[in-house]
C-alpha cells in the first residue's frame, strides 16, 4: 500500500537536456541568454529551428541582480536535515516525561529556514528571544557541556557539503541521543539560540557565521534485530547504514544510496529517490520503511512517535512545523537478495553521478530551487543560458542548472548573487518565481 503522497507522483523525464540540445559540457561560461543579442551564434547548442524560434520571440533583457542586504540573521531551531533549520524562539523550560498517549499535532506555519524572496532583498526579522543577551550566556552553556568536544569560534565550512560558512560561537559534538537531548535542553534553558547540524547538506551558512550554539549530531549507534528492525540514532550517516543493512540481507534503504544525509535528515525531509531501473516508474520514500522515532519535543518531552505524528509528505514532515528534534528512529526492513540490492545501489549511484556534480570535486548544497509544477526549475535556469555562469568562486553547474558549485574559494555572498541572477532571469523570461529550497543559516 503506497502512501498517499507517493500515489500521485509522476515519473520525471530521464532526459536531462531539452530536445535538440547537446550534453552538459557543450556550453562555456558566459553571460546568460537574456543578456545576449538574439542571434544564432548566441545558442550554439540549439538546432537551427529552435534558434530561429527564439530569435522570433521577445527576449527580455535581464536586469542586474537585486541589491542584497549585507547582513542577514537566521537563527535556526533544532531540526535535523544534514543541517537545515528554521527560525524559532527559545523559551526556558524543564524536561519532563510524557505521560499521555501521543496524538498527531496540529500543524502551524512551517518553521523551515527563512528563505529570501525572489529578489533576495527582503529583510529578516529574528525573534528577540532568539538573540543571546550576553557572552555570559554562552559561558554558562559552555560550562554545562563536555569541554573535550566543544570549540569556540569554529569555522563551519568544513562541516557543510558546500564548504562555505563562517564561525560558530560554540560548536559542540553530540555523540549519543542522550548527549544531543541534554545539549538542546541546556541551550533552551539558558535562552541561547541553537542549531542541530547533520552532514551540512541543503544549507548555506553565512560568511559571518552563526551566533549561539551549533550542535554537530554525531550520535551514530545502531542495532539490528533478527526480525529486520533497525534502531539507529539520528546522527548516523545513511551512506554508512545502508551497507550494514545490505550485508545482513535487509532491504528497504538501498534505494537512497548516494544521497548525503543523516538518518535524522532523512526523516525530516522524507528522503526519496526513483524506484529501481529500468522502469523507475515511481518515487520511493523513507516513510515506506519507517516505524517510529524517538524525539525531544518542543515542549521538552522525550517520547516515541509513529508515522501518524510525523505526517510524512513530499519533502515535508511535522518537523518542518515544530521545534521537535529526532533523536533516534526505528525502521522495519524486509528480507532481500543481497545481489539484487547491490545492483540497485550501483545503478542508482551511476544515475546520480551522471546528473549531479561530484561533491568531492565540486562541493554543493544540492538543488537550490524548489520544484515548479509541470517544469523543472533547473530546466528554466538552463534555458536562460546560465549553465557555467560564475560569480566569484561560485558557478551554476555545467551538469545540472539547479545546482551551484563551489570552485574552491566561493563565499556565501557569491552563491547568493548567483541565486539572485537566476531568479531575475527566469522571472523576466518565463514569468516564474524561483523559490530557494536550501536553508540560509547565520549572518551574511
Amino acid at each position: 500500500m503506497l502512501p498517499t503522497f507517493a500515489k500521485t507522483m509522476v515519473r520525471p523525464s530521464l532526459r536531462p537536456f531539452p530536445q535538440g540540445e547537446a550534453g552538459p559540457i557543450s556550453r562555456m561560461p558566459g553571460p546568460p541568454d537574456c543578456q545576449r543579442n538574439a542571434t544564432s551564434s548566441s545558442f550554439p547548442a540549439l538546432s537551427k529551428a529552435r534558434a530561429r524560434k527564439r530569435m522570433l520571440s521577445p527576449t527580455p533583457t535581464c536586469g542586474r541582480a537585486a541589491v542584497i542586504v549585507t547582513r542577514l540573521t537566521v537563527v535556526p531551531g533544532p531540526v535535523l536535515l544534514g543541517g537545515s533549520g528554521g527560525v524559532s524562539e527559545v523559551q526556558p523550560s524543564t524536561a519532563k516525561a510524557a505521560t499521555t498517549p501521543t496524538t498527531p499535532p496540529t500543524l502551524a506555519a512551517p518553521r523551515r529556514p527563512v528563505f529570501l524572496t525572489a529578489t533576495m532583498s527582503a529583510s529578516i526579522t529574528v525573534p528577540s528571544a532568539a538573540v543571546p543577551d550576553s557572552p555570559k550566556g554562552l559561558d554558562a552553556l559552555a560550562a554545562r557541556l563536555d569541554p573535550t568536544r566543544l570549540r569556540r569560534d569554529e569555522p563551519l565550512a568544513p562541516y557543510t557539503t558546500f564548504r562555505i560558512g563562517g564561525p560558530a560561537d560554540l560548536l559542540y559534538d553530540a555523540t549519543s541521543a542522550d548527549d544531543l537531548a541534554n545539549a538542546i535542553l541546556a541551550a533552551r534553558e539558558l535562552g541561547v539560540p541553537h542549531f542541530v547540524l547533520g552532514l551540512g547538506a541543503n544549507i548555506l551558512v553565512g560568511d559571518r557565521g552563526v551566533r549561539g550554539l551549533v550542535i554537530r549530531n554525531q550520535a551514530r549507534h545502531f542495532t539490528f534485530t533478527d526480525a529486520g528492525k533497525l534502531w539507529v540514532e539520528s546522527g548516523a550517516v545513511m551512506a554508512e547504514i545502508i551497507p550494514e543493512a545490505v550485508e545482513r540481507g535487509w532491504s528497504g534503504l538501498e534505494h537512497f544510496v548516494g544521497i548525503p544525509s543523516t538518518v535524522g535528515g532523512a526523516i525530516w525531509q522524507n528522503l526519496h529517490f526513483l524506484s529501481p531501473a529500468p522502469a523507475r516508474e515511481r518515487t520511493m520514500f523513507i516513510a515506506e520503511v519507517f516505524e517510529s522515532c524517538d524525539i525531544l519535543s518542543q515542549e521538552d518531552e522525550r517520547k516515541t512517535v509513529g508515522a501518524d505524528y510525523v505526517q510524512f509528505g513530499y519533502d515535508d514532515t511535522v518537523f518542518h512545523h515544530r521545534r521537535d528534534v529526532v533523536l533516534a528512529a526505528t525502521f522495519q526492513l524486509l528480507p532481500g537478495d543481497v545481489g539484487a540490492m547491490h545492483r540497485v545501489m550501483q545503478e542508482n549511484l551511476s544515475w546520480r553521478g551522471a546528473r549531479h556534480p561530484w561533491l568531492q570535486v565540486h562541493p554543493s548544497a544540492g538543488s537550490i530551487f524548489k520544484k515548479i509544477e509541470g517544469v523543472g526549475a533547473g530546466r528554466l535556469v538552463d534555458q536562460c543560458g546560465l549553465k557555467g555562469h560564475r560569480h566569484g568562486g561560485a558557478q551554476i553547474s555545467h551538469i545540472h542548472a539547479n545546482i551551484i558549485v563551489n570552485l574552491g574559494r566561493a563565499t556565501a555572498a557569491d552563491v547568493r548573487a548567483l541565486i539572485a541572477t537566476a531568479q531575475r532571469c527566469v522571472e523576466e523570461r518565463f514569468g516564474h518565481k524561483l523559490e530557494p529550497e536550501i536553508g540560509f543559516v547565520g549572518e551574511f
